[in-house]
């Protein structure tokens, strides 16, 4: 599946945090996290009212209160939860229909 850089950028976001935070797993929660770091996403969220600043922080405590953490082994790549493995297969479906 074709990409837009956009959201490349983001997956590759995803898969630096979840590693420098030694993650155990890459979620949706971790996927909206880094989108609120993408200049396109976060002025998009901006222009429709939402609070970027309030969104990123509310996640980030989020993720420090919830998230598992994997073993200390650095070269562990986190896997894929069921909820993000399931909401990849969304995007892929709907990229695909339309």
């Amino acid at each position: 599946m074709h990409v837009s850089g956009e959201v490349a950028e983001i997956i590759n976001t995803v898969f630096s945090l979840a590693k420098s935070a030694r993650f155990e797993f890459l979620t949706p929660e971790l996927m909206l996290y880094a989108a609120c770091q993408n200049r396109v996403f976060a002025q998009a969220f901006e222009y429709c009212g939402g609070s970027i600043r309030v969104l990123a922080d509310n996640l980030s405590s989020y993720l420090e209160e919830y998230m598992e953490l994997g073993s200390g082994d650095s070269e562990t790549s986190p896997e894929l939860s069921q909820s993000m493995a399931i909401m990849m297969a969304y995007a892929l479906e709907a990229a695909q229909g339309s």
